[in-house]
């Protein structure tokens, strides 16, 4: 399965700091809470993730991270506490599970890579993982979670449960790495569980990857149903 590569979005410093200028981070009028397993008391950076505050290590976020060196490096960025948080702009799921690969103990990732310990919420967390690596440029990181993700994949079961958004925003990340071992994988899976809800988005997402093969998958499996009329026009 050939697919066009889309271009790699490359985030700067500037994008980042423009989340954190919003006026409306008012602590006395939004109901913030600590995060219960990564509000570290000697943590020196503060995040906040929807209402929720994280406090980590920047040094953690700094070693796989150029772009959070470079951001964290700047002396207009050096203090951010639980009055005036780093405001990302992450899901509160995406950026816990950020913390999760950063303070991962060994024993952690041997489990999250051993088939016989996943579960569908393990799989999330990856997708999560490898999903906001590449956001932030964290390439050794995106690297694993990527190659686990792979390995997720050929356990069905394991990926039978993700929805519609969790197989595009998947398959898209996989692309945009080049990564496209992975991507044939998601795709494959998205055809064994298609639906009518499901049916557009995929030819929506095959269109715009490019892939003829994914495309011609669908369009087939809607013929075979007698979906056709589900499908319509679809627009990239």
């Amino acid at each position: 399965m050939v697919y066009q590569p889309l271009e790699e979005k490359r985030l700067k410093v500037e994008e980042i700091f423009d989340n954190t200028e919003d006026k409306n981070l008012d602590p006395s009028t939004t109901k913030w809470t600590k995060d219960p397993d990564y509000y570290h008391p000697d943590g020196d950076i503060v995040v906040l993730s929807e209402n929720k505050l994280f406090k980590v290590h920047r040094f953690l976020l700094t070693r796989d991270s150029q772009l959070f060196a470079v951001m964290l490096a700047s002396s207009t960025m050096t203090s951010f506490t639980d009055h005036r948080p780093l405001a990302l702009g992450d899901s509160e799921e995406d950026f816990r599970a950020l913390c999760w690969i950063l303070y991962a103990l060994p024993d952690e990732l041997f489990c999250q890579a051993d088939h016989a310990y996943q579960t569908t919420a393990k799989s999330r967390r990856l997708m999560s993982v490898f999903d906001i690596t590449n956001k932030y440029q964290m390439k050794s990181f995106r690297q694993w979670s990527g190659e686990q993700l792979a390995k997720h994949c050929r356990n069905a079961e394991l990926l039978s449960t993700c929805t519609v958004g969790d197989l595009k925003r998947l398959i898209i990340t996989a692309n945009t790495c080049r990564m496209h071992d992975l991507a044939n994988s998601v795709a494959s899976i998205w055809i064994s569980r298609m639906d009518i809800v499901s049916l557009k988005c995929a030819l929506t997402i095959a269109e715009s990857l490019y892939s003829r093969w994914f495309e011609g998958r669908v369009y087939y499996f809607a013929l075979l149903h007698g979906l056709r009329h589900n499908i319509g026009q679809t627009s990239t």
